[in-house]
């Protein structure tokens, strides 16, 4: 099973989301997160799958296609295949959202990257996540307008509910934790 030896050894690589993979390991295992949502795959589906494994949690990786995992790692293939707690939804995270009905502990949005689509996915996933759960943003920093945006106006209409934490290196990550 991938383990925090394996997201040790991704962080080395020389990645857009490298700096940011241990956080995105640690927050989810910080509060024993049992359900776990990514939209939008690349590196950090292998992170989440291994505090998936070490919560005991299960990991839901929304994505239009199971390919984009191997963007920038194409040694990844067929790992997330061995993993039972890894879980693939294909299609688009707008469509197949609209059935989701479960809690989440920990969700991270890495996906449309324009204004609209990043503020729908907020709105939409963002009111599964309980008290004390946490959502991450990547692409938030100065240099990526249209996220930064629609997160910042998202905050505007939910202020009250969040602790935010913002990091400006590699294209930026936003973390959010609900009151």
């Amino acid at each position: 099973m991938i383990d925090f030896d394996y997201v040790l050894m991704l962080s080395q690589r020389d990645t857009d989301i490298n700096q940011h993979l241990l956080l995105l390991y640690l927050l989810p295992v910080s509060i024993n997160a049992k359900t776990i949502v990514e939209i939008g795959a690349g590196q950090s589906t292998f992170a989440l799958s291994a505090a998936a494994n070490a919560t005991g949690g299960e990991f839901y990786s929304h994505d239009l296609s199971s390919d984009a995992r191997l963007r920038l790692f194409p040694e990844g293939e067929g790992v997330l295949d061995k993993e039972p707690r890894y879980h693939f939804v294909g299609g688009d995270n707008l469509e197949t959202g609209k059935n989701w009905n479960k809690p989440i502990d920990l969700l991270f949005i890495d996906s449309s990257h324009t204004y609209e689509g990043t503020r729908a996915e907020l709105d939409l996933w963002a009111k599964w996540v309980g008290k004390g759960g946490i959502i991450c943003c990547h692409d938030t920093s100065k240099s990526w307008v249209d996220c930064r945006k629609a997160l910042d106006d998202f905050l505007l209409d939910k202020k009250e509910e969040f602790i935010k934490v913002q990091y400006e290196n590699q294209n930026g990550l936003t973390i959010l934790k609900k009151l």
